[in-house]
């Protein structure tokens, strides 16, 4: 039997977990300095950003909220909560960053912290089936087929890589990590058997063939992104931008919004603005009147618009994924068992 520890263990493993971490980090951090502060949000806000949130899962009622929160074993206060920190973590990004205090939390209270923000930020599906994925190839690899040592070091020394430390230092690193120190090594059993698995399955031929049908999904865009507590200040930097013809740097200068550069396949850009992104070319500006899951309103610059190709190394590695995913789906509905416990 397996649980949620274990699912995120093999998250924090591939190295996806990091940043969740530190938004929830930031965002307890965000609810403490509130609190030292006797600062308030206003209701309005907190209660338009909550609304915001249940559309993008197209909770209309009450009803269908209740049921929903339900079924992911969450109750709206987890809801409520989760909206306050992402918006105190906008409010208070200055401080927050600049801030030495950190949360030491154990990892037993940090996965049920974790949960609502894996939830709410729509990431539940996506790290339990990489953990799937892998406990499937696995699975059905052989004794024969298994990986050999040279195959197993060789995930080690690309795990270190990816956590940027050094093989001498792999074992102080690990006590450091949340979920990951005492299962290492049956990740790196079931990644190495992955990437075999993905090694025969996932040819070059089958690669191309996917990549015909998730083109769009594949393209990469490069951005920078301007976040702002209120719908006005967005939509008064956004006229600036394109009636003013200010740049974007001297936006950022002169205004008080939360300056970030993101890079991503359009498959992950958020939904509401993925249209926008699409049909955008770079140097453009655009803007979402919707509030955004971080907690604020954003305008975007387009920085770069990239197509693509089997030999990008990342756009590979994805369509490598969705062959497996193809050829593991029915194993995985035919042979796991869920249950409602985390």
């Amino acid at each position: 039997m397996y649980t949620w520890i274990d699912v995120l263990s093999c998250t924090e493993f591939l190295g996806f977990l990091c940043p969740l971490l530190q938004d929830l980090r930031d965002g307890l951090l965000g609810c403490k300095i509130a609190e030292d502060s006797s600062h308030v949000v206003d209701p309005d806000k907190l209660q338009k950003a909550t609304n915001d949130l249940r559309y993008n899962f197209d909770l209309i009622t009450a009803e269908e909220t209740e049921e929903w929160l339900n079924r992911q074993q969450l109750s709206l206060t987890d809801l409520n909560r989760y909206v306050l920190r992402r918006i105190l973590r906008s409010e208070f990004h200055e401080r927050i960053c600049g801030s030495s205090e950190e949360y030491d939390l154990p990892s037993e209270t940090i996965a049920a912290e974790l949960w609502p923000e894996i939830v709410f930020s729509d990431r539940s599906y996506t790290f339990t089936e990489l953990f799937l994925l892998r406990l499937a190839a696995y699975s059905l690899t052989t004794p024969e087929e298994g990986p050999t040592e040279a195959e197993l070091d060789s995930v080690r020394h690309a795990f270190c890589a990816r956590s940027n430390i050094s093989i001498t230092t792999l074992d102080s690193y690990l006590v450091k990590c949340t979920f990951l120190n005492d299962r290492f090594e049956r990740n790196l059993k079931l990644e190495a058997s992955y990437q075999k698995y993905c090694d025969r399955i996932a040819s070059k031929d089958k690669c191309s063939s996917f990549l015909t049908r998730s083109f769009s999904d594949l393209i990469k865009v490069k951005y920078d992104s301007l976040c702002f507590t209120t719908a006005d200040a967005a939509k008064e930097a956004y006229l600036c931008a394109t009636e003013d013809d200010d740049s974007f740097p001297a936006l950022v200068a002169r205004t008080c919004g939360t300056h970030h550069t993101s890079s991503a396949f359009l498959s992950e850009v958020p939904e509401n603005i993925k249209q926008l992104f699409l049909s955008s070319v770079p140097g453009e500006f655009l803007s979402s009147a919707e509030h955004s899951s971080e907690g604020g309103y954003n305008i975007y610059r387009v920085l770069e618009k990239i197509d693509p190709t089997l030999d990008d190394a990342d756009v590979y590695n994805r369509l490598r994924l969705l062959c497996v995913k193809d050829n593991l789906g029915s194993y995985i509905d035919d042979n796991i068992e869920w249950c409602d416990h985390l």
